[in-house]
């Protein structure tokens, strides 16, 4: 039985401790495939993800700190844990609820660059239009703020750009469709043959 974590202990794993000199800087394993970190994220936050997505959690959304714990519990967590499973993106409804409250208060403004980072990706996630847009909109700004936003940071302004444009043509992530037991289309299947399609 995993105990009951703190948003700070989530927190801490992801961007470290803030008293470490590399606090918040970007990390690969945040985008890496890699069996041994997804193994170590069941490990520790698995009945936390499985409690968020219930609501447990739901009054870390206090303070915006805290709710960018919430996130990870909700959008980013659950990709590592369900890899290829459709509960990777069974509390994504939740999350994307979450960071609109961050964006709309301005609350995310108080963050550092990598945690607005995570707030701005639920809206990536969607496969609605406007959030896709609002994603591209939200990078941008963060990228004009910090102009000196290290690379893997402001390449979120690039995925960003091109998330949206697959919806934009399909209206939906074709590269989830045998994931989600959806039927692709001849076009969708094609476009899934290229290199960088399954992002």
């Amino acid at each position: 039985m995993q105990p009951t974590v703190s948003a700070d202990t989530v927190l801490e794993f992801w961007f470290g401790n803030p008293t470490d000199p590399d606090y918040g800087t970007y990390r690969k394993a945040w985008f890496t495939k890699d069996a041994e970190f997804d193994s170590q994220i069941r490990q520790r936050f698995l009945l936390a993800v499985e409690a968020a997505a219930e609501g447990d959690y739901d009054q870390w959304q206090s303070t915006a700190i805290s709710s960018v714990a919430l996130l990870l519990l909700l959008d980013q967590f659950p990709r590592n844990i369900y890899r290829g499973d459709p509960r990777s993106f069974s509390a994504d409804e939740k999350a994307l609820s979450v960071a609109q409250g961050l964006v709309d208060s301005g609350a995310h403004k108080r963050l550092i660059p990598a945690q607005r980072f995570f707030v701005y990706v639920p809206f990536e996630h969607s496969e609605a239009m406007e959030n896709q847009n609002r994603c591209v909109a939200l990078m941008e700004a963060l990228n004009h703020e910090f102009p000196n936003l290290e690379k893997g940071l402001a390449n979120g302004l690039d995925y960003a750009v091109r998330h949206r444009d697959v919806i934009e043509r399909f209206g939906r992530f074709p590269h989830r469709n045998a994931v989600l037991g959806r039927v692709g289309t001849p076009e969708e299947l094609e476009f899934l043959q290229h290199p960088g399609s399954r992002f």
